[in-house]
């Protein structure tokens, strides 16, 4: 939902996407049903710095906490792409 117009906003899955935005912004209310979705579709990563939805995707998908982790994440999905190009 637009938090000024109050109007719904619908989301095109692309390939890719990326979630960003200011502090208390509702990234985190916002990317939680777009992730069930995505994981129905099929691989997904998450990448979370302040480990604060990471519990929730345990498990689900490969998820990212500490600084190596994300480096190491990040090398894997780059091979990954490098792959399928």
């Amino acid at each position: 939902m637009d938090t000024e117009t109050g109007e719904e906003v619908l989301v095109a899955f692309d390939e890719r996407m990326l979630i960003s935005g200011a502090s208390g912004s509702g990234k985190s209310w916002s990317i939680r049903p777009l992730m069930a979705t995505a994981h129905l579709r099929g691989d997904l990563v998450f990448v979370d710095g302040k480990g604060e939805e990471a519990t929730l995707w345990d498990g689900v998908c490969r998820v990212a906490v500490t600084a190596d982790e994300i480096n190491l994440l990040i090398d894997e999905v780059h091979a990954e792409m490098t792959r399928r190009a």
